[in-house]
């Protein structure tokens, strides 16, 4: 891939950009957006239609999907595909343990808001005789 435009003469840059966000770090969204290339490209895996990724994604246009399409082409093409595969299973496994990390913090916090309900309903018993 080249650096800004491609053999049909198109610049990513001026529609895409990467994400500092602490929370998109590193994608790349749509200028102006906080949408993600890959987040329109899984739409349109999942089956959903232009106008219904449009309806749901303010600030998209439908030559905006076309661009994230024509990127994700012209990448698979630019990415060796025996390199990319290791690559996809580290980001799904360290994804994996950021969600079981989540669900484990989430547990916790229940526990801990049981136990302070639970505090509380004995003070208030104990208060009332």
């Amino acid at each position: 891939m080249k650096e800004s435009n491609n053999d049909d003469g198109i610049n990513y840059r001026e529609r895409f950009i990467s994400s500092s966000n602490k929370w998109l770090y590193g994608n790349i969204l749509i200028k102006g957006t906080t949408v993600s290339v890959t987040s329109i490209i899984n739409d349109l895996a999942e089956g959903k239609s232009f106008s219904e990724i449009i309806n749901v994604r303010p600030g998209i246009s439908q030559s905006d999907i076309k661009l994230c399409l024509k990127f994700a082409a012209e990448l698979s093409q630019a990415v060796d595909f025996d390199k990319a595969i290791p690559l996809i299973n580290v980001k799904r496994n360290t994804q994996r343990k950021v969600l079981l990390d989540i669900a484990d913090r989430i547990h916790k916090l229940r526990v801990t808001l049981s136990k302070f309900n639970d505090e509380n309903i004995k003070d208030s018993d104990t208060s009332m005789d």
